[in-house]
């Protein structure tokens, strides 16, 4: 299993689960082990086999070896190894994968080889909100996981609950695609509020939903689909590809979460966003004035898998933790340029 297939995220984290066991293994005659990379990252002219005739090669293949993506998002490795490592009293975490794969099965049926990192002591998992379990398991030791087979699936969510001296401690959950809608999906919407709502008396000028495309909101508002600047006098993005020419405008600044979203029922645009840190800009011609400018924020993985959350930082992944701040402004009295 290990040595043949195409080389995906779940073959990369097996392979490192074993060598987590064979560390394990041989620790009472050795000093210690070590993993290759902590972060996946590109190697700036580096010429590897073919790859060297490929135009990206001007900023470097990408090292895809890491526990964390180039812009520092987990990977299922990185909840692996927390589950082999992190001490459940302190940091209990349950990791159901992979939440980068929602469209795994396009029916309902028998289903194999649903795997769930964890360092607590059982897990349980749903194929609800909290309902419909298909059983507990219990942890066997360093360098394993909890994996459930041959289990009937019937609806969209998956909804793993990590336990430690018989209490619920943790928790995770994946939306699928194609699947029917579970019993209990609209517990995901509870807490949902109309944070996109426009205020009285403003004239929009831009409503952006950037990193993604056009979208129309519960409100009946259209937000513009995210786009490069095409010239000095028009509205756009800019990001580090600006130093490339020839790459697409949005290589490397933009990404996707399946994750539900907390705090609203317009998920498709928050669930796309763009990073880029000081590279990342938005220019809006705006005749001079006083404007209102309205910053819509999400923090996509930080709280995946029950624990390092991000209680203050805006719109979190579903459920919220701490108070649920959904918008950052600065005040105006004029008309308003809106952004995603």
């Amino acid at each position: 299993m290990l040595n043949g297939g195409p080389f995906s995220e779940d073959r990369f984290t097996q392979l490192m689960e074993q060598k987590v066991r064979l560390a394990e293994s041989a620790k009472d005659q050795t000093a210690g082990h070590f993993f290759w990379l902590l972060t996946s990252h590109d190697n700036p002219g580096r010429v590897q086999g073919g790859e060297g005739q490929r135009e990206l090669d001007r900023i470097g293949p990408v090292n895809y070896k890491g526990l964390l993506t180039p812009w520092e998002e987990p990977t299922d490795a990185f909840y692996m190894f927390r589950a082999n490592y992190a001490p459940k009293e302190k940091e209990p975490m349950v990791y159901i994968a992979s939440h980068t794969w929602p469209d795994r099965w396009l029916t309902p049926g028998r289903k194999d080889s649903l795997t769930v990192y964890s360092n607590c002591d059982e897990v349980e998992l749903f194929n609800d909100v909290k309902a419909a379990s298909l059983g507990r398991k219990t942890r066997a030791g360093v360098g394993t996981h909890f994996q459930w087979d041959g289990v009937d699936i019937k609806y969209n969510v998956l909804y793993a609950v990590g336990y430690v001296g018989g209490k619920a401690v943790a928790k995770d959950y994946i939306v699928l695609h194609h699947l029917p809608k579970a019993p209990g999906f609209d517990a995901f919407l509870a807490d949902a509020q109309p944070i996109t709502q426009p205020q009285p008396n403003y004239n929009y000028l831009y409503r952006v939903n950037c990193g993604g495309p056009e979208y129309v909101d519960r409100h009946g508002s259209t937000w513009q689909a995210d786009q490069p600047r095409p010239n000095p006098q028009a509205w756009g993005s800019e990001s580090w590809t600006q130093d490339f020419p020839g790459l697409s405008p949005f290589f490397a600044s933009q990404r996707r979460t399946h994750d539900p979203i907390a705090g609203t029922t317009d998920w498709p645009m928050f669930q796309s966003f763009r990073y880029g840190r000081e590279k990342l800009r938005y220019y809006f011609p705006v005749p001079n004035g006083e404007y209102l400018v309205e910053l819509y924020f999400v923090e996509p993985w930080l709280g995946t898998g029950g624990d390092w959350t991000a209680p203050a930082g805006g719109c979190s992944t579903w459920p919220s933790t701490g108070k649920p701040s959904s918008k950052t402004s600065t005040s105006g009295r004029k008309p308003a340029t809106t952004t995603r």
